[in-house]
């Protein structure tokens, strides 16, 4: 400050641009898995705080990948002052768990075999290596792909829990799947001239959206009265 004037010096430090990515230690997934669940690209700026994330997101992905205590590790290369850098990312995947023992109870009208069979999980830990992983998500999928059967099969009550046991030392999944089949639906129609019974079983929703708390009997109703009204 002099005589009232005051002088301002800005010191100025740019944010780096992102230049390319390079991984290594990826399989068993593509270098665009991987990018897909990253935050930065190429052109973006980064920060030690964005280091940090991507970290974070990649070694998430492995572990919902059925991988027990994946590593990454995030580095820059460059100088920043010149306004890029260049990120290495190296995974160490480790160990990954493998379903060991899968029981299933409640089943009385399919077999228990004949359920264990069609289930993603039991069959894919007979695969070698990292294909035999263990995967929530198959989980999820061989359970939606039951009660739906189920439900085909007239059990549009049926309800369907799993719990799961991992053991971090051995890398071994114990599973547990309970059934509650529900009543058997077997529906009649009587009185439909306009009609025919095909016709309106194409209103049926029992399938869809199962039926608890008669959910998919009342919009079944409203569907084939619809039906009337519009002819």
């Amino acid at each position: 400050e002099e005589e009232n004037t005051f002088e301002l010096t800005f010191n100025l430090t740019p944010v780096p641009l992102v230049r390319d990515i390079r991984m290594t230690g990826i399989y068993p997934f593509f270098e665009r898995d991987i990018r897909n669940i990253m935050t930065l690209s190429p052109g973006n700026t980064v920060t030690a705080s964005d280091l940090d994330e991507q970290r974070s997101e990649i070694e998430n992905f492995y572990r919902k990948e059925g991988f027990i205590d994946p590593e990454v590790i995030v580095e820059t290369e460059g100088d920043p002052r010149k306004g890029f850098l260049s990120l290495r990312i190296s995974v160490t995947r480790g160990a990954f768990y493998r379903l060991d023992e899968l029981s299933i109870t409640g089943a009385s009208h399919f077999t228990e075999s004949a359920l264990r069979n069609t289930m993603k999980v039991h069959r894919y830990r007979l695969l070698p290596g990292v294909a035999g992983r263990f995967l929530e998500q198959r989980l999820s999928d061989d359970i939606e792909a039951m009660v739906r059967r189920y439900r085909e099969a007239g059990f549009a009550d049926c309800s369907i829990d799993s719990k799961i046991t991992r053991n971090r030392d051995t890398g071994l999944v114990s599973l547990e799947i309970t059934l509650q089949e529900g009543p058997r639906y077997r529906i009649e129609f009587s009185g439909n001239r306009a009609f025919r019974d095909s016709a309106l079983e194409d209103d049926l929703l029992f399938e869809q959206l199962g039926n608890r708390n008669n959910v998919a009997l009342n919009r079944s109703i409203r569907a084939v009265t619809q039906r009337y009204r519009t002819g």
